[in-house]
């Protein structure tokens, strides 16, 4: 949600900037041929001593640490993995269909709390197969589901921390 407001802001921000440029090209003819008649008649030396300025200004600017500088491009400043990794990948549920048992495979990104839940085509709970905190690493578990389901279209539920991926089994 920041990372979209922040992306909000900057595109508001190069819009209002590129339409106060706008303006003076579209505010009438004799500003627009006055100020081709001032950069013509501007040296050389003119123009770069400006360029100068311009980039003297922007670089006090960057160099101010505004409030808005420091929170508007902070997200554009790397972020650290431990940020951007997911805590669970690579889920598989296997053999599928299945008969008596049911092998998941999973990879946890670090320690974490992990929620193994069977629930029908409605959505609702039938089985918990499995609820505690694992190390991170490479998982993999087996349950055995013989005679606790009936024949049917299930899903697999696993949950960690606020990360939840669903995989679709057939019971036999």
């Amino acid at each position: 949600m920041r990372r979209l407001l922040r992306n909000t802001i900057l595109v508001l921000t190069v819009g209002s900037f590129m339409l106060m440029g706008g303006m003076a090209v579209y505010a009438n003819e004799s500003t627009i041929s006055t100020s081709v008649a001032s950069i013509s008649a501007d040296s050389t030396e003119n123009i770069q001593s400006k360029t100068s300025a311009t980039q003297q200004r922007q670089e006090a600017t960057r160099s101010s640490g505004s409030i808005f500088t420091s929170w508007f491009f902070q997200p554009f400043k790397g972020n650290s993995q431990a940020d951007t990794e997911k805590l669970l990948s690579n889920v598989k549920v296997f053999p599928n269909p299945t008969v008596e048992t049911i092998n998941l495979s999973f990879r946890l990104g670090k320690r974490s709390d992990v929620s193994i839940k069977v629930m029908d085509a409605l959505g609702n709970e039938m089985l918990t197969l499995f609820s505690q905190t694992l190390d991170p690493g490479n998982q993999n578990h087996s349950f055995e589901i013989q005679k606790r389901l009936s024949s049917g279209l299930y899903f697999v539920r696993v949950t960690v921390g606020t990360e939840t991926v669903i995989k679709r089994i057939s019971v036999l």
